[in-house]
């Protein structure tokens, strides 16, 4: 007689799994810190206040969600006095996954919150979050843009075009909090107008909106970023400045990621890749074979593209983890998508569980260690803080900032040791200086 676990049994073990995870890596939240950005948003939101944010917004940094969001939190640091980090990303992280839960309910699909936990725990160990979740000031803007656009790919999993409005939501929330989130949007609401159509389809006129909203994201970046030559960085690799290459190199890349999870190797990733497309098919019975669900499948692929071949163009190479970390969990998303796609007319959620707490193994028994590895910092790096934080506040001109060790999964950044002055310092010397009001900086590891 063939041994069959119960449904139940493999649903209680998906649901640890996944709880399991996300515990992990919100226990790391206090290792996150500020880098020099913090610090001179602080400075410009002290002396130029909310128009210094519209500032940004309406020049350099076209994102009205994550900038305000930003401005908020690095407010509320300043008057509190201490930098928040762990309470800002409770927030953060908390948002999104509530978003997911409510849009879930709305579409009226079963078990919305452990889904929503689901898109989280796997968007994580993916691959090293050094930046996108763990970075203050990049969560601020790539987590809002990534919990939109898994919310949009749990809309496509029921009825998109039943859900036009929360739709309509969803994508300006995106394209208004990172440029990739515009990117994607920008292709799938111009799809939509033109294969829905603006006059015979309720759903064609309502994407004219976020694609209105996209355009002020895409027109700013144009007439003000896109094209410094000051920002490329590598200049020997022949694609800084250059389309063509840029668009060559630009579609090797993708394939690679798409098909390779960082720190796994190439069959590994496929299994992984396998196993989720599993349970996206599996955790759906029937699907409302809507052409909307391919076209955002479509735009989540296009628009990961397009910042591999922006980054390239604009950069000379992929400079930020950040913008890595939010196209490994596109194409997680896109598998989810497609997966609502293709479901089978049948029920298949044992299968679907087994193959979730599979992929979660496998996943964690390759992040598992670097995990450990910065959970054992964990009292250093809040020590090490608070010590700056007092030497930043003490009296004097001089500060010491006490540098914690480079983490595996938390930071991957390692600033320069020394002394620094304020007339000779780099600019994100210059921001921590003028925050605490000092003259001079002294860098040490300990």
């Amino acid at each position: 007689m063939r041994f069959v676990v119960p449904q139940k049994i493999l649903f209680l073990f998906a649901w640890l799994s996944v709880l399991l995870v996300i515990a992990l890596y919100a226990g790391l939240m206090p290792l996150a810190r500020w880098q020099g950005d913090e610090y001179g948003y602080g400075v410009m939101l002290r002396e130029q206040g909310l128009a210094g944010v519209l500032g940004r917004i309406t020049s350099w940094s076209p994102r009205p969600v994550g900038e305000l969001v930003s401005a908020s939190y690095l407010w509320l640091a300043d008057g509190h006095g201490t930098p928040l980090v762990a309470a800002f990303l409770f927030v953060v992280w908390g948002s999104a996954l509530a978003l997911l839960w409510w849009v879930g309910r709305v579409t009226h699909q079963e078990k919305a919150g452990f889904v929503a936990c689901v898109l989280l725990a796997v968007s994580l160990l993916l691959c090293g979050q050094a930046e996108m979740f763990y970075w203050p000031m990049g969560a601020a803007s790539y987590v809002p843009c990534w919990a939109a656009l898994a919310s949009a790919s749990l809309v496509h999993r029921a009825d998109a075009t039943r859900h036009r409005w929360l739709m309509v939501f969803l994508l300006v929330v995106a394209a208004w909090s990172q440029e990739a989130g515009a990117l994607t949007v920008l292709l799938y609401t111009g799809a939509c107008v033109i294969l829905y159509g603006v006059r015979r389809s309720h759903y064609g006129r309502a994407m004219c909106l976020p694609f209105l909203a996209t355009m002020f994201v895409v027109l700013t970046n144009i007439t003000h970023r896109l094209g410094t030559k000051t920002e490329i960085f590598d200049q020997t690799s022949g694609l800084g400045g250059h389309w063509v290459p840029s668009l060559l190199k630009g579609g090797r890349s993708l394939l690679i990621e798409s098909l390779h999870i960082p720190g796994l190797p190439f069959v590994a990733s496929l299994v992984v890749i396998a196993l989720v497309l599993v349970f996206a098919v599996g955790q759906k019975r029937s699907c409302p074979r809507n052409r909307a669900c391919w076209l955002w499948s479509g735009a989540l692929l296009g628009g990961a593209y397009s910042t591999l071949v922006l980054g390239y163009y604009e950069f000379g190479t992929l400079c930020c983890t950040r913008h890595h970390n939010l196209r490994e969990a596109t194409y997680f998303l896109v598998l989810v998508t497609l997966g609502g796609a293709v479901a089978a007319s049948f029920e298949r959620r044992a299968v679907a569980y087994g193959a979730l707490v599979a992929a979660l193994a496998c996943l964690l028994a390759y992040r598992l260690p670097d995990i450990r590895a910065d959970w054992q910092m964990r009292q250093q790096i809040v020590a090490d803080r608070a010590d700056t934080w007092q030497s930043g506040h003490a009296p004097g001109s001089a500060m010491t900032l006490y540098m914690p060790p480079t983490g595996h999964i938390t930071n991957s950044d390692c600033l320069m040791t020394g002394d620094f002055d304020l007339k000779t310092a780099p600019w994100w010397v210059e921001g921590i200086l003028h925050y605490f009001h000092k003259q001079h900086l002294t860098l040490v590891w300990r």
